[in-house]
């Protein structure tokens, strides 16, 4: 849950979490921060909410194909060495 910043929005902090299990962490966590922060911050409006966030996970390249056309993603002057040299994939 450190992967992103807090967001205070008003009396509201919103903790952007990616999956179920730390939903769970920060609901079981709350209390204790809540108390925690509304008396060190002297703000008993003061609230947690918990926002899921989905990451979109990049597949790795696999067989020498998907690694080859990853390649030429990065670098498109690749593909002009492969056929200025004739070469194939094996």
């Amino acid at each position: 849950m450190t992967a992103n910043m807090p967001i205070l929005e008003g009396v509201k902090v919103k903790v952007e979490v990616e999956n179920g299990v730390q939903m769970e962490e920060l609901k079981l966590g709350k209390i204790d921060m809540l108390n925690y922060l509304r008396v060190q911050l002297r703000n008993f409006a003061l609230d947690i909410e918990g926002v899921m966030v989905e990451k979109s996970k990049e597949r790795k390249p696999y067989t020498s194909q998907e690694k080859y056309q990853a390649m030429v993603a990065k670098n498109p002057l690749l593909d002009e060495l492969r056929k200025t040299f004739d070469l194939g994939l094996s």
